[in-house]
């Protein structure tokens, strides 16, 4: 089947337009998985920020609380102040920053209770300073009960802190992986894309660019006069017209030494045809009436 030569060129940029197609959406694919894997690297690192300046902020309450508590002075109270009042934002944060991690919520849900106990205990022991004295004081932040809390709010931290690592390990081979299938995309599918083009460009001059070519030439010998046809190169030849056969000459035994007459001059063998001829050649053979002398 013939196809036109609008059919060719839409065929040919159909096909370049598809594979410039495929290799976008491989791209934007490679790209926004590694954006999206820098993005979760990124959430690691600030969950491992957040969850050591918690610590830090539990360490300067417990350091302001031990110092009023030697000293007895308001001043030594104000860490202590400023770091219960960003314990609870730094804990809606950390809440915020690790919420697709089931794990690491559910850390913080049995860390919060804890959080709670170590904070009454700390205001217990400064209302007793103010109130009872250094002695009545001491004897509450002695007591096992305190440093039982401690601890298991730093063990919860510490797990939270290597869970975070871990994240961090695996996200950072995701990204790696995203800028290695990102990279390969750029170096190999743009020259498969050059060179697909290429293709398509020769095909269409080969098939669009020659019989035009030939067309035009043809009008310009019309135009000169030329009206002598030539056959394009790449059209069919005509097949050659039917030579007319002459009549087969009979076989030597029944050739005789009588001139053979061909088929349009025999006569017709009917019998009125054949009394016709007879009658015809009496008449020539008489001759004709003597007139008497006058």
């Amino acid at each position: 089947m013939k196809q036109s030569v609008g059919m060719k060129i839409g065929g040919g940029f159909g096909v370049a337009l598809g594979f410039l197609l495929v290799i976008g959406a491989v791209s934007y694919r490679s790209t926004a998985g590694l954006i999206e894997n820098a993005a979760r690297r990124s959430q690691a690192y600030q969950g491992i920020a957040h969850l050591q300046n918690f610590l830090g902020l539990i360490r300067d309450a417990e350091s302001g609380q031990r110092g009023y508590l030697l000293a007895g002075e308001e001043r030594y109270l104000d860490p202590y102040r400023t770091a219960v009042q960003q314990v609870d934002k730094e804990n809606a944060t950390i809440r915020q920053v690790m919420a697709d991690s089931p794990n690491q919520l559910h850390r913080l849900d049995g860390l919060e209770p804890l959080l709670k106990d170590k904070l009454s205990e700390f205001d217990e022991a400064i209302t007793l300073r103010r109130e009872k004295g250094l002695e009545a004081a001491l004897v509450l932040v002695h007591n096992d009960r305190g440093k039982k809390i401690t601890d298991d709010i730093r063990k919860i931290l510490d797990d939270m802190v290597q869970e975070e690592h871990r994240l961090l390990e695996e996200r950072n081979s995701r990204v790696e992986s995203s800028a290695r299938n990102a990279t390969a995309v750029i170096l190999y599918g743009i020259p498969v894309a050059f060179i697909i083009l290429g293709i398509v460009a020769v095909l269409l001059t080969r098939n669009i660019s020659r019989p035009l070519k030939e067309v035009t030439g043809f009008a310009e010998r019309l135009a000169r006069g030329d009206l002598s046809p030539r056959r394009p190169r790449n059209s069919p030849r005509a097949p050659p017209s039917p030579r007319p056969r002459s009549p087969r000459p009979p076989p030597r035994h029944a050739r005789s030494s009588k001139p053979h007459k061909s088929p349009a001059r025999r006569r017709s063998t009917s019998p009125t045809m054949r009394r016709r001829r007879r009658r015809s050649r009496k008449a020539v053979a008489r001759p004709p009436p003597r007139r008497p002398p006058a």
